[in-house]
């Protein structure tokens, strides 16, 4: 702070405006807040190639004094027919085998009743079970976890997203059960690559979903200890040309905190859909996640069709707003809705 000096008296430069007039200043700076727009385009649907806008302004430029608040007023609307990227990510666990069943029976009127909300749809499949390692699985590679099972398996990619429902059926159909000795799943490596890799086929101008269905708890970081897996999960993809999750035997399960990242940053709204004996841990887990949902699923899944159109229209007619890199800038929204 500098000082200067009338007489013997020593002054402050910097004081409130009244002090300051008091001492007869003839020059004083004192800003006020500085706004301006730097775009503010009207709100819109998205037509054809036009982009739509949903939120006005969408670029400002402000410059603010120490403790002195500016409001800004902003206006959204809800998406309408915007283009929808919904990957299916399935527990192939022997329990699931009848959702399975469900599932792929219901491909094509999913497609059908999701184009009846957004002509832009896009439908894809994946499924989990364990990493292949003792003794969450057998080592004999001639022994099958259950009947009529396939060899256990971490992720596989199954079907690119696409607008096909009939070949979405077709593929959930001929995916492969398999099982593990332990009950939760490796469904967070599923996760972390379905949110992570581009061979899934999300696009860049679309509202991004995960449908995960499980049927029991998941592993988390640190449970690749019990396997001799210590090497942290480093949130790359990692799928082979099959599609095949190729460090499932190498890094940990990826931890809570790395899923929530990827979640944000690729903006993804995860549903999961799990037992009622499940609920509570999910919902647990969904407090961590932005724009995740949990809901019951029955036995068969035959509740799946209402599950997804249900949450999609829970999370487009949803509005979070929240601040990000604000640091020493204490924002906070205030809501004004229907008057």
């Amino acid at each position: 702070m500098q000082v200067f000096q009338s007489g013997r008296t020593k002054y402050t430069r910097c004081d409130i405006a009244d002090s300051l007039l008091k001492r007869n200043c003839k020059s004083i700076i004192n800003p006020k807040n500085k706004f301006k727009y730097s775009k503010n385009d009207d709100l819109r649907d998205e037509i054809g190639n036009t982009t739509g806008i949903y939120i006005q302004p969408q670029v400002i430029k402000l410059k603010l004094r120490p403790r002195k608040p500016h409001r800004i007023q902003l206006a959204y609307r809800e998406a309408k027919d915007s283009a929808v990227d919904l990957y299916v990510l399935m527990d192939l666990s022997a329990s699931m085998k009848r959702s399975k069943e469900t599932l792929s029976k219901l491909g094509q009127t999913l497609a059908k009743e999701m184009k009846k909300i957004t002509k832009k749809f896009l439908l894809g499949f994946g499924s989990f079970v364990e990493k292949e390692i003792p003794p969450f699985v057998y080592t004999d590679s001639n022994i099958t976890m259950c009947h009529d099972c396939a060899l256990t398996f971490d992720y596989r990619h199954v079907m690119r997203l696409s607008p096909n429902g009939t070949k979405f059926s077709q593929m959930v159909a001929a995916a492969e059960i398999s099982g593990s000795n332990d009950i939760p799943e490796a469904g967070f490596d599923a996760l972390m690559q379905a949110l992570v890799c581009k061979q899934i086929g999300w696009r860049s101008k679309s509202r991004k979903l995960v449908l995960f269905i499980a049927g029991s708890s998941f592993h988390t970081a640190g449970s690749g200890k019990l396997l001799g897996v210590v090497k942290p999960n480093d949130e790359q993809c990692h799928l082979t040309a099959a599609g095949e999750y190729s460090e499932s035997k190498v890094q940990d399960y990826p931890s809570v905190s790395q899923i929530r990242s990827q979640v944000n940053s690729k903006k993804v709204n995860v549903i999961f859909a799990v037992p009622k004996d499940q609920m509570i841990t999910y919902k647990h887990l969904s407090t961590f996640l932005l724009g995740s949902t949990v809901t019951t699923l029955q036995k068969d899944s035959a509740n799946i069709l209402d599950v997804i159109k249900s949450n999609y229209q829970a999370i487009v007619r949803r509005v979070q707003l929240r601040a990000e890199n604000n640091e020493n800038i204490t924002v906070n929204f205030f809501s004004k809705c229907n008057g």
